[in-house]
């Protein structure tokens, strides 16, 4: 799976009970614990990046609000036509 990926090497310091319930939980998934590390924090990372870009698009819908008021008036006469 990461043999032809460039890797890092990082050392964590992790409250010690963490540490014991994710290797409980490694051993239940049959999966070692860098690899249930890896898969936790890259769905974190795209969590954050979903939820990051739903604020930009909310922010953007908000802001061209009256925009889209305005213009939904000005062919409002168009269709009556």
């Amino acid at each position: 799976m990461l043999h032809n990926i460039k890797k890092d090497k990082i050392n964590l310091l992790m409250p010690r009970e963490l540490t014991e319930s994710a290797s409980r939980v490694a051993k239940e998934l049959n999966k070692s614990l860098g690899e249930l590390v890896r898969k936790v924090l890259k769905k974190f990372i795209n969590n954050f990046e979903k939820r990051k870009l739903e604020e930009q698009l909310r922010e953007g819908y908000e802001a061209n609000y009256n925009y889209y008021l305005k213009t939904d008036d000005e062919f409002k006469f168009a269709d009556l036509e």
